[in-house]
């Protein structure tokens, strides 16, 4: 999970700490209700809890990778190297597959 992973690399968070962000983080599903109709329950797999205190704070630390990437480049090589930068930090390795998986899921 990439967030997770934000949490370890970035943020510093190890051990006991980071699994209890993991427990919170997965093995999650939600149905849908609208009116009278509830949907059968169905995986989350990825996103922070609706309505949850942590929500905007996990989101912060989901996103922190792309702020320090447009301070680096801000001062040297104006948007366009940040746009360039920004792809290339935030689409590497696990982050790529994690999101292509994810996108599949959604898909089906």
């Amino acid at each position: 999970m990439i967030l997770l992973s934000h949490l370890e690399n970035y943020v510093g968070i190890k051990g006991t700490a980071l699994k209890r962000f993991q427990s919170y983080l997965t093995d999650r599903s939600f149905p849908v209700h609208l009116g009278d109709y509830s949907s059968q329950s169905a995986a989350l797999i990825s996103g922070v809890p609706q309505g949850s205190v942590l929500g905007p704070i996990l989101l912060s630390l989901y996103m922190w990778p792309l702020g320090q990437t447009w301070r680096q480049s801000k001062s040297k090589e104006g948007a366009h190297g940040f746009c360039g930068r920004a792809r290339k930090n935030l689409m590497t390795g696990a982050h790529k597959t994690q999101l292509q998986q994810s996108t599949a899921a959604q898909k089906h």
